[in-house]
């Protein structure tokens, strides 16, 4: 894929003077792999976190790195956005960028003593770190089609893209027979002393795959025909509600001194007066 590079000091990973106008002193080129699902596949900065890190490389979008290019190709349409409510997911007490120092660190260890019969209670369990919650779930998608069309008949689709405190040139083509595509920023800068930067990552974190807790609910952004509100109360009733303790055998009420004896314990003078006070007699 041609991308505009012509001398080795412009290759993938490498610095050098930014053209004029940009705002900013040293340039790089980037280069990306991508999914059809506009995730990295294949992304320097990915092989420089540790192991323990899960966060950082699982499952990292475009958006994450570089939200002024995945913005730029939603707008021409080649990225399309989807958004659904998942009302089984799952959010995090913690967040996962906080848990990675705890994981990093081995919280979760062998009890080695200094408490009696402490060595033979195996592992400390788990934190619990989720609970079930309503969540609105944000992916994308590649449109090829909408590549196609973007991209000409030369296949590479090159675009401008800025954010203000980032931007540069990019080059995008898919490879051949795959579902990945190649992405190349060249003369890409980052002011990361720019004290407005807060706005880049906000937009990075915009333009992402994942999921986030719906806290308002979704209600109201679900409507099915036929259970609209009516805006009238229901009608109230009020039952004649029956106070005396009913005899289930003979249908008639227990006298009420009959039951105050019986919760004494007091005897009566005859089996044939309890049958008769049974009665009503």
């Amino acid at each position: 894929m041609s991308s505009g590079i012509t001398d080795a000091s412009r290759k993938c990973d490498r610095s050098y003077a930014c053209p004029t106008g940009t705002g900013a002193t040293t340039c790089q080129t980037g280069c990306y792999l991508l999914d059809d699902a506009a995730l990295l596949s294949v992304a320097s900065a990915l092989g420089q976190v540790p192991a323990s890190d899960t966060y950082t490389f699982t499952n990292v979008g475009l958006g994450r790195l570089h939200g002024a290019v995945g913005a730029a190709l939603v707008a021409e349409g080649v990225i399309q956005r989807n958004i659904r409510q998942d009302f089984q997911g799952k959010c995090p007490i913690t967040p996962a960028y906080e848990a990675v120092s705890a994981s990093a660190k081995n919280l979760v260890m062998t009890v080695a003593g200094g408490e009696d019969g402490a060595t033979t209670r195996g592992q400390f369990p788990p934190f619990g770190n989720s609970f079930g919650c309503v969540q609105s779930v944000q992916s994308y998608k590649i449109v090829e089609t909408a590549f196609e069309r973007f991209a000409g008949a030369k296949g590479v689709a090159q675009f401008e893209y800025t954010s203000g405190c980032a931007g540069g040139t990019a080059f995008m083509a898919r490879v051949q027979g795959t579902n990945t595509y190649t992405l190349v920023i060249e003369n890409m800068f980052d002011i990361s002393d720019d004290p407005f930067r807060f706005a880049c990552d906000v937009q990075n974190r915009l333009t992402t795959q994942g999921a986030t807790q719906s806290l308002n609910g979704t209600c109201a952004e679900v409507k099915h025909a036929g259970f609209e509100p009516s805006g009238t109360c229901p009608a109230l009733h009020d039952p004649s509600m029956q106070c005396d303790v009913q005899n289930a055998a003979a249908g008639r009420a227990v006298p009420l001194w009959l039951l105050l004896v019986a919760s004494l314990g007091l005897p009566l003078a005859s089996p044939r007066m309890w049958a008769e006070a049974a009665l009503g007699m």
